[in-house]
């Protein structure tokens, strides 16, 4: 992104790939206008229409659209079996961005708690008031302040991680440190996140809303075996995947053919891993 439509989106982002929170929330919004919507996000569309940021260069991008679609409908799904099913949940979303999840899930019981740098939660909280069960925290995932204390104000308590449309930006080493962080303090959490295979990281560019960005956003990691991160820590366990590209194969277009082609098939997928 050119530095002039930084300046127009007026936003105070520091970081490029902070504007991609824009992103989420403006495929939400549009899936949420759709007759056959596979997602209902009445918040996102509020927030694009409060913000007024064009992002209608974004507009013909069908797989950026239903990938976050099933992606984001696989982590409510999974939040609201914790919270219905764990006896103290507590559900911590990762760079959350501008995600509604709270309010999409919320069941009257348990904790969500929403955390994300510092510059994303100052435009967040003119949408998302503070309360005792969404507790929200301007951090950047990689400090260990808020795990410990979490961990004081929630004691007793059963922890998960939801890590959605933010790994794969990152470096190797520093998801390595956060995982090691996670499984060392919180035992019997779950983490859930989203991820693309080393080829699909490699080739970034290909994907239709990131190559939108230029050289300011791309894809630096990615996960080759579904076990690989089982050597990161001894707790760290693996349980299940789902890939993006079986799912929903009318919304796909000429794209579900990727299903015919292994490598596609499975690069973009969601995985869940234990602490045990």
């Amino acid at each position: 992104m050119e530095a002039a439509d930084k300046t127009r989106l007026g936003l105070g982002f520091e970081a490029p790939v902070s504007e991609t929170a824009l992103l989420t929330v403006y495929f939400k919004a549009r899936e949420t206008l759709r007759p056959d919507r596979l997602l209902e996000d009445t918040k996102a569309v509020e927030i694009l229409e409060k913000l007024d940021v064009d992002l209608s260069r974004f507009q013909d991008k069908r797989m950026s659209q239903v990938g976050t679609v099933i992606r984001t409908r696989r982590f409510d799904r999974q939040t609201r079996r914790m919270l219905q099913e764990w006896e103290k949940p507590v559900v911590v979303h990762l760079a959350c961005g501008l995600d509604a999840r709270f309010l999409r899930t919320d069941l009257g019981r348990g904790v969500q708690v929403d955390l994300d740098l510092p510059d994303v939660m100052a435009v967040r909280e003119r949408f998302f008031p503070v309360s005792e069960r969404n507790p929200q925290i301007g951090a950047s995932m990689f400090e260990t302040s808020w795990m410990d204390e979490l961990l004081e104000r929630y004691p007793g308590h059963r922890f998960a991680f939801i890590m959605e449309g933010v790994l794969m930006y990152l470096q190797e080493s520093d998801i390595r440190g956060l995982f090691q962080n996670l499984a060392t303090r919180f035992s019997g959490a779950e983490l859930h996140f989203d991820s693309v295979s080393p080829w699909m990281a490699r080739h970034s560019k290909m994907h239709d809303s990131i190559r939108e960005y230029g050289d300011d956003v791309r894809f630096t990691w990615g996960l080759g075996g579904l076990r690989d991160l089982e050597s990161w820590h001894p707790a760290l366990k693996y349980v299940e995947v789902e890939y993006y590209m079986n799912q929903e194969l009318r919304r796909w277009g000429w794209a579900a053919l990727f299903n015919l082609i292994p490598p596609l098939a499975r690069g973009a997928k969601m995985v869940r891993y234990d602490v045990r």
